[in-house]
């Protein structure tokens, strides 16, 4: 065999301790591992334990509270119980105290009938006869105030028809005044017209006056050009220097004659 050398086994050495140190870590680790789910297993069931036991704490102070509730409403049925019996008792002697007043008040009026009773027969006949007169005293009153009242409507209605008959003829009046008025208007308007109108008729009679005028003006002036016009053309004379002779101042002037 060949032997080795130390190099080799110093390396090989190595290789076992750190194989050792691996095993042990691994060992250690499975060991935590081990534990870890040992500890989490124990976790949980204590977990499961607090939970049942938060539950059944949580359910018993339900029923606490249910309990105490139970107790309240017993409480308060025997408290409105109570009430309600007191209010009865109250009741009851409130309708007796009534009634008795009412027997009380019975009893009185009773008292008070008989005494009026009583008291009607004592009277004597002169007050009855005090009474009756009374009586007949105050049916002639009535009779008086009828006899008053009707005096009264009737002087009302003869009030309300004069008024009536006075509002009438100042209507009527009212009216009468208004249609005049109208009348006088319209008549006045008329006559206005008219007197424009116969102005207006007296501004053309003088127009046609004046135009008449100026028409016979007119026609003897042309009437008188006419004849001149046929002397000089039966003259001997020639017409041609006979037109000649004429002036200027001869046309204007028988043109003013024709203007005016």
């Amino acid at each position: 065999m060949e032997s080795t050398s130390p190099s080799r086994d110093s390396f090989e050495c190595g290789v076992v301790e750190h194989h050792g140190r691996f095993v042990e870590a691994k060992k250690l680790r499975k060991q935590a591992d081990d534990d870890a789910k040992r500890l989490a297993n124990r976790v949980a069931l204590l977990r499961l334990e607090a939970a049942k036991a938060s539950r059944l704490i949580e359910k018993t102070r339900v029923r606490v509270l249910e309990a105490k509730e139970v107790k309240i409403r017993n409480l308060e049925n025997q408290i409105n119980k109570d009430e309600l019996k007191k209010r009865r008792q109250n009741e009851q002697e409130r309708k007796a105290a009534f009634n008795h007043e009412l027997r009380e008040e019975f009893s009185l009026k009773k008292q008070i009938v008989k005494e009026s009773v009583l008291t009607k027969k004592r009277m004597s006949a002169s007050a009855q006869r005090q009474r009756r007169k009374d009586d007949l005293d105050c049916i002639e009153q009535q009779k008086n105030e009828t006899v008053l009242t009707k005096s009264l409507v009737a002087q009302k209605v003869k009030n309300e028809k004069r008024l009536a008959e006075e509002k009438r003829m100042r209507l009527e009046a009212e009216k009468k005044a208004q249609i005049r008025a109208e009348l006088e208007k319209k008549i006045k308007a008329e006559e206005n017209a008219r007197l424009m109108r116969e102005e207006e008729i007296a501004r053309l009679e003088l127009e046609e006056t004046e135009l008449i005028r100026r028409l016979q003006n007119s026609q003897s002036i042309q009437k008188s050009v006419f004849e001149e016009l046929s002397m000089a053309l039966t003259s001997p004379l020639d017409s041609r220097v006979l037109l000649d002779e004429i002036s200027v101042e001869d046309i204007q002037m028988q043109n003013e004659n024709i203007g005016q």
